[in-house]
C-alpha cells in the first residue's frame, strides 16, 4: 500500500500521476525542471515587485494548442502561493465570459486559495483577526473605492455578534450580494444603522471595481502580498457579439491594470493565457467582416455607455495585447531543456515503481517528435509504463495519444449580444 512507501517514493508517485493527468501540482512544479525558465523570472519578477507594493501591469500569454498555457498558469499558481499571495484560477466559459466584470468577481473571489490553507476563501483567516486590523489596512480611506459599500459591510462583518450575520456578510463581500434591506436589518441588529446611512445605489456592474479592490485589500489584510488572478481560455471571448466582445476586452484590460483609473493602487495582478489564433480573429476577421482591431473601437464611439474613453481604452488594449514585450507569446521548447525535463521523468518513474527505468532514456528518439510538449509527455510516461511492466521498450503508440477536445463547443456562446441583465439582444 502507498502508505507504506517511503515518503521519496509516494512524493515520485504523485508527480508521476500529475503528468498522466496533465495538472501539474506543486511537488512537480518544485522537482521538475523549468522548460521555459526565461518566462518565469519575467513573472517572478513582476510578483516581487507587487510584493515591494508597486503598480504591477499584468499580461496575456499567448500559445498554440497544447504549447503549456494552462500547464504556466498552474506552474504561475504554485509560484505565487510559494511567495505569498493570495490566487485564483478560472476559466472562461459559456458561465463565465467576461462581458461582465461582476460574474468574474463572483468566480474569481470563492475560490481564491493561499498558502497552508485547505479551504478555498478567506473567511478562515480573516476570522482570526481583531477590529483594530481594519485601522492598519486603507480599507476605510476615504475615495479608496468607486463606492464605499463594499467597505462598510466589511466593517459591518467585525461589529456584528452573530455568527450567521458575520457568514452573510462574508458571502456578500464574495458576490453573494444582499439585497439592501437585509444588509440594514443586519445593521440594526448589531447596533450600527448608522453605518449603511446615505449611501448611493450599488449597481453590481458598474462598482464592481470596489469589490476587486477590496478583496485584494483584505487578502494584504490576512498577511499575504496581494491577489493574483489567473485566467484561462481568453480566447473565447471571441465567441461573443461584438459589444459583448467590447465589454470583456474592457473588462480584461481593467483587471489587467492597463486603464488609468483607481484600480491601478490596487495589489492584484492578472495573467491571461489565449491561443494565437485570437490574434488572427482580432486582425482578419470572419465571414467578411473587418477584425475587431479595426472594427470594435469606432463601434464604442457610437454608443454612450463607451464612448471616446472607452474606444482609447480598446486601442490601448489592442496595443498592449500586440506587444511581445508585455504580452509574450510561448515559444517551442528548446531540445535542451525537454531532454533534462524528460531525464527527470524517467529518473522519478524509476523511484516511483522501483525499477531501473534509465535503460528508457536510449529510446527517448521514439518519442513523437512534431507533437505538443503534453502528447510527448504523455508518451513518455506510456512507454516507462510498459518498459516497467514488460522489460521491454516499446515505442508509444502515438494514435491513441490524440488530444481531446477542450473549451466550448460552438453554439455554446450566442452570436447576438444580450445586455448583462438577459434582455433582448442589442443591435449592432
Amino acid at each position: 500500500m502507498m502508505h507504506e512507501y517511503p515518503k521519496e517514493r509516494q512524493r515520485a508517485i504523485r508527480i508521476i500521476e500529475s503528468l498522466r493527468s496533465g495538472v501539474p501540482t506543486r511537488e512537480s512544479t518544485l522537482d521538475l525542471p523549468d522548460v521555459r525558465p526565461g518566462l518565469r523570472d519575467l513573472i517572478e519578477k513582476d510578483l516581487d515587485r507587487l510584493a515591494a507594493g508597486e503598480r504591477v501591469c499584468g499580461r496575456i500569454i499567448w500559445g498554440e494548442y497544447g504549447q503549456g498555457k494552462s500547464h504556466l498558469l498552474h506552474m504561475v499558481a504554485h509560484w505565487a502561493l510559494d511567495r505569498g499571495f493570495a490566487v485564483s484560477l478560472l476559466t472562461l466559459s459559456r458561465e463565465i465570459s467576461g462581458q461582465s466584470l461582476f460574474q468574474l468577481f463572483r468566480r474569481a473571489a470563492p475560490i481564491v486559495c493561499a498558502a497552508h490553507s485547505s479551504v478555498p476563501g478567506l473567511q478562515s483567516q480573516l476570522a482570526g483577526l481583531s477590529p483594530t486590523a481594519l485601522v492598519q489596512s486603507p480599507i476605510q480611506s476615504d475615495g479608496r473605492y468607486c463606492h464605499p459599500l463594499p467597505a462598510r459591510v466589511a466593517e459591518l462583518m467585525w461589529r456584528v455578534g452573530a455568527p450567521e450575520d458575520t457568514d452573510q456578510l462574508y458571502y456578500h463581500l464574495a458576490g453573494d450580494l444582499l439585497k439592501m434591506p437585509d444588509l440594514r436589518q443586519i445593521a440594526k441588529h448589531a447596533g450600527h444603522a448608522d453605518l449603511l446611512k446615505g449611501l448611493p445605489s450599488f449597481r453590481q456592474e458598474e462598482h464592481a471595481p470596489a469589490l476587486f479592490g477590496l478583496w485584494s485589500d483584505l487578502a494584504r489584510l490576512c498577511g499575504y502580498h496581494g491577489w493574483v488572478i489567473l485566467i484561462d481560455e481568453v480566447e473565447l471571448v471571441s465567441r461573443l457579439g461584438k459589444i459583448s466582445r467590447a465589454r470583456a476586452y474592457l473588462n480584461l484590460a481593467r483587471l489587467l491594470q492597463w486603464v488609468d483609473g483607481a484600480a491601478t493602487q490596487y495589489s492584484i495582478y492578472t495573467l491571461g493565457a489565449a491561443a494565437t489564433s485570437l490574434k488572427g480573429f482580432w486582425n482578419d476577421g470572419q465571414r467578411g467582416q473587418p477584425g475587431d482591431i479595426e472594427a470594435i473601437p469606432p463601434l464604442c464611439v457610437e454608443r454612450p455607455k463607451f464612448g471616446q474613453a472607452g474606444a482609447e481604452a480598446l486601442e490601448n488594449f489592442f496595443r498592449q495585447c500586440m506587444d511581445d514585450d508585455q504580452c509574450p507569446t510561448l515559444q517551442p521548447v528548446d531540445e535542451k531543456h525537454l531532454s533534462k525535463l524528460f531525464d527527470s521523468v524517467i529518473t522519478l518513474h524509476g523511484e516511483a515503481h522501483a525499477w531501473k527505468a534509465s535503460m528508457v532514456r536510449e529510446n527517448l528518439r521514439d518519442l513523437p517528435q512534431n507533437a505538443p510538449i503534453r502528447t510527448r509527455i504523455r508518451a513518455l510516461v506510456e512507454m516507462l509504463d510498459r518498459a516497467s511492466v514488460t522489460g521491454i521498450v516499446v515505442p508509444p503508440t502515438t494514435d491513441v495519444l490524440v488530444e481531446p477536445t477542450v473549451g466550448e463547443e460552438p453554439g455554446s456562446f450566442s452570436e447576438d449580444d444580450v445586455d448583462e441583465n438577459g434582455g433582448e439582444p442589442i443591435p449592432t
